[in-house]
């Protein structure tokens, strides 16, 4: 069913169904994503980037055909798309046959006589495919940016992505609990006893149901302001009621989900990022702010409490040991810094820093382990893109952070979609210090579906008896 709505700067019709069947589009790759074990293999990277620029070359060929003087809405968004596809360029520079001409102190690596690669990536071809990814990626924003201009439909994709999630959780409860722990393509070869869904981390999933929940806090508030603006009708039987009380139930299935993870970072993002949708309220008046406040951080803590105790004995016992687990983890930090500083400029190559760590393994870290991530997606872009390059993707966020809180100021109404936004920055920007839920396609469309309805700088206009719409 396609995802409609009377679009707010009145477009041709023909215009607004293609807007809204891209809409569907990008609900169905949102919510399909996760799927293939979080769709965190290359031939995965491949297929949506093939799917996202199909989709992306219809849409722009059919709106320019359909609707000739139709503005499209990424343009207001090109200084960011700019420092956007900046990252990519960075990494295309990196597969260029180019590394005997340059000085040996960018070039620089451990046993450099017996592995001298032309390339400043020591991984290429990952390279290339990474950079793959990257475009895809900003496809998907741009398409994101598009249908979520209009104040309705937006309305309508944060609903359905919602929705998903909530099944996505439901799933992963049955799968834990009544289905053996295992997936539905075969057995877990990982993180037994862990909520994970349809991914292979409990890291990973714990991120994607963070984002639902922020998501789901965000719907609440908004729809706690439409009910305000309204008359008190019904009862138990009444439409509201039922969608409340569906509403709710897909809110403590995320949460029950979450804790069921096991992951103590996916938590603690989480409740931050929740914490920031709730700071910000969505509009409320601030005496009546402070009382709901005040309320729902009480009700919020005994949800915590009751679901952590039905739930979380995973949590429990790994925050136990999260002392013994710090101890690998920081000298995995000091490793990774040491390599940073060996080559700060250029990098080792976009996606080659299980090739490049290698050469900077050693004791303590036990040598049976090969360590594929950084466990830091900040340490991987400066290792992996050199500190310049590697920081555009920080940069690139905090500009957003900055037009959200624009576009904060700038609305007279419903605050939900960027109150969502700064909440998803907010636990990207904290588990991304210790893990890599960002890293993982699935994740990732998730989160720049977030940002991209947050960002959507339109204004409402109240009307008496009139409920105000989601974003």
């Amino acid at each position: 069913m396609a995802i409609t709505g009377a679009p707010a700067h009145r477009p041709a019709r023909p215009a607004a169904r293609l807007n809204d069947f891209m809409a569907t589009a990008m609900v169905a790759v949102v919510l399909l994503a996760p799927l293939p074990a979080g769709s965190n293999r290359p031939i995965f990277w491949l297929a949506w980037a093939a799917v996202l620029g199909l989709l992306f070359g219809a849409y722009f060929l059919l709106m320019m055909k359909l609707a000739p003087r139709y503005r499209f809405h990424f343009i207001q968004q090109a200084p960011l798309l700019l420092v956007g596809l900046s990252i990519p360029l960075a990494a295309i520079l990196q597969t260029l046959p180019v590394a005997a001409a340059l000085p040996a102190a960018i070039t620089a690596l451990p046993l450099a006589g017996s592995f001298a690669p032309d390339t400043l990536s020591l991984a290429p071809t990952a390279t290339t495919l990474g950079v793959v990814r990257l475009l895809s990626y900003g496809v998907f924003f741009i398409l994101m940016l598009e249908v979520s201009a209009n104040a309705s439909r937006a309305g309508r994709i944060a609903g359905a992505l919602f929705l998903g999630i909530s099944l996505h959780a439901i799933w992963a409860l049955i799968s834990l609990n009544l289905l053996g722990d295992s997936f539905f393509w075969g057995p877990k070869t990982a993180y037994a006893g862990s909520a994970t869904g349809t991914f292979i981390n409990r890291n990973s999933f714990a991120a994607f149901m963070g984002m639902g929940l922020i998501l789901g806090l965000s719907l609440g508030f908004a729809r706690l302001r439409r009910d305000d603006a309204r008359t008190a009708a019904g009862g138990f039987a009444a439409p509201r009621t039922i969608e409340r009380a569906v509403f709710a139930m897909g809110l403590m299935f995320i949460l029950a989900a979450l804790v069921a993870s096991g992951s103590r970072m996916g938590m603690l993002a989480a409740l931050a990022g929740a914490a920031v949708v709730l700071g910000l309220m969505v509009g409320l008046p601030p005496r009546r702010r402070a009382m709901v406040s005040a309320r729902g951080i009480a009700l919020g803590l005994l949800v915590i409490i009751a679901v952590i105790a039905g739930f979380g004995r995973v949590l429990i016992e790994r925050s136990i040991f999260i002392v013994q687990h710090g101890e690998t983890r920081s000298e995995l930090y000091r490793q990774i810094t040491g390599m940073i500083l060996e080559r700060p400029w250029s990098g080792y190559g976009l996606d080659s820093f299980d090739v490049a760590f290698e050469l900077f393994h050693k004791p303590p870290l036990s040598s049976a382990v090969t360590w594929t991530h950084a466990h830091s997606t900040y340490l991987t872009y400066w290792a992996e893109l050199g500190l310049i390059a590697g920081s555009l993707p920080i940069v690139f966020l905090a500009l957003i952070a900055v037009r959200l809180a624009g576009v904060l100021r700038r609305r007279d109404a419903g605050f939900a979609s960027a109150s969502a936004a700064m909440g998803a920055l907010c636990l990207g920007a904290l588990h991304s210090l210790v893990d890599f839920p960002l890293e993982i396609q699935a994740n990732v469309f998730l989160f720049l579906a977030l940002l991209a309805m947050g960002l959507t700088p339109y204004r409402q206009i109240s009307r008496p008896g009139r409920a105000p719409r989601f974003p």
